[in-house]
Order: structure tokens, then sequence, then C-alpha cells
């Protein structure tokens, strides 16, 4: 059967296609070309094919490659090629055509315009490029591994939270990127927990962790872990979000509640014990004074009773002290420490109780530096200027021309933390209820102080803020 002959039957059926259909013979000739083909080309549709050498055919085909084509119709195998003509991109198939007898009778080229199909990738190149630069960019701190844990790809954000190179992850391990610093039961039960929350039904998964810088500083971290497919790969997602401050303040909010569960402890437990007691005693002396007989109440007896009362009086004191500092520290400003007393301020416009209070704090501490101040403007101008604050500020209430109230509000007003106890000759439960409603006011002392009560003061750290 003489194939070419019949390829020519479908001149009819490719006489108005866009499909260039070429046929070259045995002795690499060309032996026909549908008319398409031959407007590739630059000839007539009647132009006379037996006309055409096949260079100036393999010329046409791959402009400038002459010889590379005539080389790749000479192996007489199937192969492949591009060209391009009027702003369109063909794909060639060589196809070897063999004859009844099996042997080779020529080539049968059939072209595709590929266009569009290039267009539609260097479209989805771009947009992939874009949503690339989109991860990159993210301010969230994301990172790609596979179902074994090590990194395909990491964002910024990843980087600078972890202070890592993003391009030196790939392929590397989460466990020994970030817990190296881990026990192996630790590593080995994180393993297993990533393990069974990705195999779960539900593949996100959300849980805190502790992880670690590339210098081995530790974050308190929340973990967001999906699994997802990517060009029919599973790959594991991760979300990180740095809940280091939010942890901290959640610690000292159940620090907070547990020294009140222990005061509450302290109230309804330990301190019905001394007054069950007292007023017990109370009740057998109205009963033994009744009945007229004597009632004899040895000292010992009311040592014992007061100094039972006492004991837990001080251990309420105790806590309420170290529950105002807890306190304190959520309102202190960033780069706040704690220290020992240092220094005083003394901010009263009386003078016999200022110089009786500086010879107390003396007594007390004699390291302490005291600084008075019989006016009170003054001493707000000066911490205006100053280039530090005073670790202990004692604060009378009733001055003239700006009181102790006023001077808060304009310390407040100033944002620098210093604290003040409330020091005044008042007795009055609404200056106490007052001076209790400024976060800076660790308590309110009424005068005189004695030197014990000053002792204490002077021992309970203070919370220090730097002051640009």
């Amino acid at each position: 059967m003489d194939h070419f002959a019949l390829f020519r039957k479908l001149n009819l059926v490719l006489q108005s296609g866009r499909i260039p259909v070429i046929f070259i013979s045995a002795s690499l000739e060309p032996a026909w070309l549908n008319p398409f083909a031959l407007e590739m080309l630059g000839k007539p549709a009647d132009f006379p094919i037996q006309n055409m050498a096949f260079r100036d055919l393999a010329t046409m085909l791959m402009p400038g490659k002459p010889e590379k084509c005539m080389g790749l119709f000479a192996g007489k195998q199937e192969f492949s090629f591009e060209t391009t003509f009027d702003n369109h991109t063909f794909a060639f198939t060589a196809i070897p055509v063999n004859d009844e007898k099996g042997e080779f009778s020529g080539f049968s080229l059939i072209g595709k315009d590929i266009t569009e199909i290039i267009e539609r990738d260097e479209q989805i190149l771009e947009s992939n490029l874009e949503l690339n630069d989109l991860f990159m960019q993210n301010v969230t701190p994301m990172c790609f591994t596979d179902l074994n844990g090590n990194f395909i790809m990491a964002n910024k954000a990843y980087g600078e939270l972890f202070a890592l190179d993003c391009e030196s992850l790939a392929g590397r391990n989460f466990m020994e990127v970030h817990c190296s610093a881990m026990t192996e039961i630790e590593q080995e039960a994180l393993r297993e927990e990533a393990i069974r929350t990705l195999s779960s039904a539900n593949s996100r998964h959300v849980h805190e962790i502790m992880l670690y810088r590339s210098n081995g500083e530790p974050m308190r971290l929340e973990v967001t872990r999906k699994l997802v497919k990517i060009r029919k790969r599973l790959v594991v997602s991760v979300y990180v979000n740095d809940i280091s401050e939010k942890y901290e303040s959640r610690q000292q909010i159940t620090e907070q509640n547990n020294r009140l569960r222990e005061f509450a402890f302290l109230t309804s437990h330990k301190l019905r014990q001394p007054l069950s007691n007292i007023l017990g005693l109370i009740d057998l002396v109205k009963t033994e004074s009744g009945a007229s007989r004597d009632v004899t109440i040895t000292m010992e007896t009311m040592r014992l009773l007061t100094g039972q009362l006492d004991k837990v009086v001080t251990e309420m004191g105790e806590v309420l002290a170290e529950l105002d500092v807890e306190i304190e520290r959520g309102f202190l400003p960033e780069g706040a420490e704690q220290g020992r007393v240092e220094t005083v301020w003394l901010v009263d416009d009386d003078q016999v109780i200022t110089y009786i209070t500086e010879r107390l704090i003396k007594n007390a501490d004699p390291s302490v530096v005291v600084t008075s101040f019989l006016s009170s403007k003054m001493a707000l101008e000066k911490l205006r200027i100053a280039a530090s604050v005073p670790d202990l500020l004692l604060l009378d209430i009733n001055m003239p021309g700006l009181n102790g109230w006023e001077f808060l509000e304009q310390l407040r007003a100033m944002q620098k933390y210093v604290n003040v106890y409330m020091y005044s000759s008042s007795i009055d439960p609404e200056d106490v209820k007052k001076a209790h409603s400024y976060p800076m006011v660790r308590d309110f002392l009424s005068k005189p102080i004695d030197i014990s009560a000053m002792r204490k003061i002077l021992e309970i750290p203070v919370v220090r803020a730097h002051v640009s």
C-alpha cells in the first residue's frame, strides 16, 4: 500500500485546517505538504514540491540550524522540535513510517500550535513566582517540611524569628534545628505526638511548645501544623506564633491566683483557729462569772492566744507583700528589674516629721541615701529632669500648692515609674482606698512609722525601671 498516496487523500480534510502536515520520503526529500504547511514556509498552495530541496525545507523548519535538522531525519527515529511562525509556536513530531514489509518509507511531520499552552505556562510560572514572593514576604513565620520533618522551605519571618538563614534550612531536620536542647525522651515524645496528630482525621493541630533560637534562647510558641498536598505530594505546613509575653503574663496571673488562694486559706482556716480560741475563752469567762466562780486567766495563756493570732496576721502580711510585688510587675515599663532599696525620697512639708523619718531610715539601713523635699512641686520638677528615679518615694497627702493626689496624677502623666508609699497622719479609710487605686502605690503608711515597719519596707525588693 502506498502510505503517502493515502495521506494525500487526507488533503481534503486538511485543506482548511491550521495544522501543518509534511511528508518526507525515504530518500529524505519533501514528498507532500498541506496548504497550511506551505503557507508557513512562505510558498503558494500550487508550489511544485519536487522543486524544493531537502536542505531548504530543513532551513525553514529549523532556521539557522539546517545541519541539525537534517541529522535528526537521518537517524530515522521519532523526534520532536519547535518552530515559530507568525508569532505562533508550533511543536512538530516526526514519526517514521514503514511499508507493508516493515521497511522504512519516510517521515510524517504533524505540527501543533502550542502558543496558548506556552502563554498559560508562563502565566502559571508568573503566578507561582508571585505566590512564592507572598510566602517569603508574609509577616507570619511559616515553613514547609516533609512528613519526616525535613525542611523544604521557610519564609523570611521564620528566619528572623529564630535568627536563622532560611536558605540553609532546606534538607535539615526540624528537631535538629529547634530541639537540640531537649532531652532524648522529650524529643521522642514530640516526634510521637507529631506523627499521631498528623495521621488523625483532623490533620490541623495547634499546640504550645518551647523551641529554641540559633543562639540557644528559648521561646514559648504556638505552633499550627497542617497536612497539605502540593503537586500530588503530601507536606506539612507549619505556622508559628510567638506567645512568650502572653505566656509570661499567664504565669504571673497564675502565681497571683495562687497567692490569693493562699490568702483566702489563711483567712478562712488559720485565722479562725486563734479567733475561735479567744472567743471560746471569752464565753468561758462569761459562764464562770455568771455562776459566781472565780476565773483565773494567766498572762501565759493571753500571750499564747495573742501569739497565735499575731503569727497568722504576719503570714497574711507576707503573702500580701509578695502579691503586691507580683501585681506591680504587670504595670512596669519594658526594661524594669528588681533590686534592693538604695535611694529614698521624702516629700513632706512638715520639717519635724521629715527629720524623724530621715533618722529612722538611717537607723534601719545606714547605706540608704535619703533626699528630702519640703515642696512637692520641687520634687516633681526634679523627677522631670532627673536621669534616674528613687527606689522609694514616701509621699505626704496634705501639702500646700500640690497635694499628694495631684502629685501622683502628674507623675502618671510623665510616664515615669516610681515605687510610692503614701505617708500621712490621716486614718481616713477613703484615703487608703484611693491610694491603692494607683498601680505605683505600694502601700499606705500612717505617721509615725516605727523602726520595725521601716526595716520591713526597706527589705522588700523594689521594681526599678530604666529612664531614657
